[in-house]
């Protein structure tokens, strides 16, 4: 019995965790700003590069 609640209640959070609109967008942004970082190092890194040779 007491298995079975704690499950339960597990997938509701698990279920209002995954619909939590604030944090999904939350995540897209911290994604979207990782994506632009990575590229501004890679450029930068190109650059770096080609000023060597």
């Amino acid at each position: 019995m007491r298995g079975g609640l704690g499950l339960a209640g597990w997938g509701l959070r698990l279920a209002s965790r995954r619909g939590d609109r604030g944090r999904q967008l939350d995540r897209l942004e911290a994604r979207a700003t990782a994506r632009r970082a990575l590229a501004e190092r890679d450029a930068l890194m190109g650059r770096a590069t080609t000023r060597l040779l």
